[in-house]
């Protein structure tokens, strides 16, 4: 099992790390693997599987690179026939691993058991990372199938046992789940060289008698079309190196050798029945089917082969495009955030532009208010400083009046004061000369101007003289003696 969270680098595709191995079938295999990424290669009946197990909880960026890594460990073993995800270890059992490598199925091992292994060493010693070739599913060929009238099967203690026939068999074709870019470049070649005409025209010329070749045509298998309208993968052809050792003096021991490093499949011969001697237009008509028969089978496992080949072409289109849409999702998820977090850096940057830009209006609008506080107040300074001017100006201008007033009243007193004290000096003066200066006037005596009471003699006369506003008092008065 290779962990796709070993404490190797998992980011990179170079190094993977060997997690667990064993022997113990799909019951050990569901054990080891738990919620995390694993990568295991699984062999079955000499065939080989690439599963990539990833988990349902898993996120879709590391499904998709899970999905590159598995291409990746496909590159490094490359002796898979097949390759598989799941989601859960219950999906593991044989028969959907042997329904993946396109093989029969097997009654027997239904249920999980432990015939198939963690380590792609045959031998279960422990677990080796030698990759195994990609022909050894050839040299595992299934039983054939019987041609119709003939029967295989006899009791063990028959003697005609003894007398059976080893054939080689021609290598089966590859698992149709071979990896593409694999090709058997082997196949080919030996399904051509199976049956050709030199081996064809050596046949004519042997000196077997005719139940021998009899025998040997007739154990070539027809394959039988099965329901689902596929022939068997696996089925068997007269090789040409087998005919060509019938020449001469030929036994069973002789046909039942082959070479050592070849598994070979052995097949029993029917019980050889007592008939007539075949003329050579029969054995020429046998090998005439024998012939037909490997050509058709040929054609038909190169027909298996190129459909097996374009399932999995169409299986790792199908898989690359996943990896493709997971990969563009998680780009096109990485775009949407990326232009989420653009567009959420525009808009802070709007909103800080907003923001200085109002800062700097309400800074504009605090010193256009403390502008006009300080014009207002310069001016109510200057308005004050202009009325106590102005009082002061009128107080001074009222002192100035009062003081003026004051200098005129007092030079009107002056004034006054000169005229009463001019007034008084005058009348003082003309005090002296009025009584005279009236009997001069008026020629009278001052007796007139006064009258005198019954007391007083009339001989006193006193003249009296009074002016209005009290500005004049002349008395004059005149004291007769």
């Amino acid at each position: 099992i290779i962990s796709f969270t070993s404490p190797t680098n998992w980011c990179s595709r170079d190094k993977l790390s060997l997690y667990a191995s064993g022997d113990g079938g799909i019951l050990e295999l569901q054990k080891q693997l738990h919620g995390d990424v694993f990568f295991v290669f699984l062999r079955e009946d000499r065939s080989f599987i690439l599963i990539s197990f990833v988990p349902e909880d898993i996120s879709g960026v590391r499904r998709a690179r899970a999905l590159v890594h598995s291409r990746a460990v496909g590159s490094l073993f490359k002796a898979h026939h097949a390759a598989w995800t799941v989601t859960k270890p219950e999906s593991l059992t044989v028969d959907a691993i042997r329904s993946k490598l396109k093989l029969p199925y097997d009654g027997s091992r239904s249920t999980p058991s432990s015939p198939a292994s963690l380590s792609p060493n045959e031998n279960g010693s422990g677990h080796s990372h030698r990759l195994a070739s990609p022909v050894l599913d050839q040299e595992h060929p299934l039983p054939p199938v019987p041609t119709p009238g003939t029967t295989t099967s006899s009791p063990s203690n028959s003697p005609q046992r003894k007398r059976t026939q080893t054939i080689t068999s021609t290598p089966s074709p590859p698992p149709e789940g071979r990896a593409p870019g694999m090709p058997d470049y082997r196949t080919n070649k030996e399904y051509s060289s199976s049956v050709s005409p030199e081996s064809v025209g050596r046949k004519k010329s042997t000196t077997d008698s005719p139940s021998l070749t009899s025998r040997v045509a007739s154990s070539i298998p027809v394959p039988v079309r099965s329901n689902n309208g596929r022939y068997p993968g696996s089925s068997t052809s007269v090789n040409g190196d087998t005919l060509s050792k019938t020449q001469g003096s030929v036994s069973p021991n002789h046909l039942r050798s082959t070479s050592p490093a070849r598994p070979q499949a052995s097949f029993l011969l029917p019980p050889e029945i007592p008939s007539s001697p075949r003329t050579a237009a029969q054995e020429q008509a046998a090998l005439s089917r024998a012939k037909w028969a490997a050509e058709s089978e040929t054609e038909r496992r190169v027909l298996a082969r190129q459909r097996s080949q374009m399932e999995l072409q169409r299986e790792a289109e199908a898989e690359q495009q996943a990896i493709y849409d997971a990969a563009r999702s998680a780009r096109l998820k990485l775009e949407r955030e990326e232009a989420m977090r653009l567009e959420m850096d525009a808009d802070d940057r709007r909103k800080l532009v907003e923001q200085e830009h109002a800062r700097r209006q309400a800074a504009e609008r605090v010193a256009e208010e403390q502008r006009r506080r300080d014009e207002l107040s310069q001016k109510k300074a200057m308005e004050a400083q202009r009325r106590r001017e102005e009082v002061a100006a009128r107080i001074r201008r009222e002192k100035e009046a009062e003081l003026e007033r004051e200098r005129e009243a007092e030079a009107r007193r002056r004034e006054e004061e000169q005229r009463v004290a001019s007034k008084r000096a005058i009348q003082q003066q003309f005090s002296s000369l009025r009584t005279s200066g009236a009997i001069m006037l008026t020629g009278k005596s001052p007796l007139e101007y006064f009258p005198f009471p019954p007391w007083i003699p009339t001989s006193s006369l006193i003249s009296r003289q009074c002016y209005d506003s009290g500005r004049q008092f002349d008395v004059l008065a005149t004291t007769l003696f």
